[in-house]
């Protein structure tokens, strides 16, 4: 960090009690999301339920839940330390941009991580209904090959957004992108928006099409046949669920940023600060996803053993065993 001062309207910012509340709100909401994605991946691990290869899905989620986590506070820890280190004092020094690269690739992987892992869960989903046995046959390979893409690729999407620019100069914190990479973020912010829509649509056609199947299988006469229909739609219910969840935290953060960048001059410095410290979702969609995986674990055990009782006292009458035929042969 230099001694490059930022504004004096800045560092009232920095100095007033409701900004300081809201970077150690930032902090508190962080800090719970890290134990309970912590929590959550100890779940997964020490649980059969689900299967191995949503597991996988699931698991390579919450790394990059946790690389946001640990990146974001990290920028709000140093916002936190730097008001008190400066505080009262004329000067608020700028941030060199070349030490705000951990924690901008941090929040890009996750951001990126998450939405590659999501379109990779739909294809899984897809796959497994168009070729049930075969990819039922190659177990979790197909999961453990797609995690493994998504989080390589995201890794270097901070190399795509910022090549080309020498990473030079001063910024006023580490939210914010070097100018010369200020486009390309923007270009991106974009594309994740326009994703994340089209995604929450094709999730809700698969749903539809799992759907239809579980019904089809509905009038089997195979117990097996018919657990597994069960089984696959309430997994894609949740899938589904989490999916919606983090599109729209993403949908947010987008919009919220385009938001930002449009009417921020036309805001007061103040409420701008004040708007990017607490508008920003993704911290937010961190604490609420292994909250939710945690619940879809203790729904998922309670359903199967629900599923089963059914199944095994379920007794058709000959008139059930008629419209059955009927049926089929309609």
């Amino acid at each position: 960090m230099n001694l490059t001062c930022v504004s004096s309207q800045q560092v009232e910012i920095f100095n007033s009690t409701p900004y300081e509340l809201a970077v150690i709100f930032n902090l508190t909401i962080t800090f719970l999301s890290i134990i309970c994605t912590v929590f959550a991946i100890y779940k997964l691990l020490s649980q059969s339920i689900i299967h191995s290869s949503t597991k996988i899905f699931l698991l390579s989620s919450l790394y990059c839940v946790l690389s946001q986590d640990f990146a974001y506070f990290k920028l709000k820890f140093n916002m936190l330390r730097d008001i008190f280190l400066y505080f009262g004092k004329p000067c608020f020094p700028y941030y060199e941009i070349s030490d705000c690269e951990l924690i901008q690739r941090g929040m890009l992987i996750a951001t990126s991580g998450l939405l590659l892992i999501q379109s990779f869960m739909s294809l899984d989903r897809i796959l497994h209904l168009i070729l049930p046995s075969f990819y039922a046959s190659l177990e979790a390979f197909p999961s453990l090959f797609f995690a493994s893409i998504a989080i390589l690729v995201s890794f270097f999407v901070y190399e795509f957004l910022t090549i080309g620019d020498p990473l030079e100069g001063e910024i006023l914190n580490c939210v914010y992108f070097s100018p010369k990479s200020t486009g390309n973020y923007q270009i991106y912010n974009s594309i994740v928006f326009y994703f994340s829509i089209g995604h929450m649509i094709l999730d809700l056609l698969i749903y539809r099409l799992v759907l239809n199947r579980n019904n089809q299988m509905i009038k089997t006469f195979n117990l097996a046949e018919k657990y597994q229909a069960q089984e696959s739609l309430k997994s894609t219910q949740y899938i589904v669920t989490l999916s919606t969840i983090q599109l729209t935290a993403q949908v947010t953060s987008s919009l919220s940023s385009q938001f930002l960048a449009a009417v921020g001059t036309y805001l007061n410095s103040y409420l701008n600060a004040m708007a990017a410290a607490l508008l920003y979702s993704m911290p937010y969609f961190c604490l609420a996803h292994p909250l939710l995986i945690m619940w879809i674990l203790r729904r998922t055990r309670i359903e199967r053993q629900k599923s089963i009782q059914e199944l095994r006292s379920h007794r058709d009458t000959q008139e059930d065993h008629m419209k059955r035929i009927k049926t089929a042969w309609a």
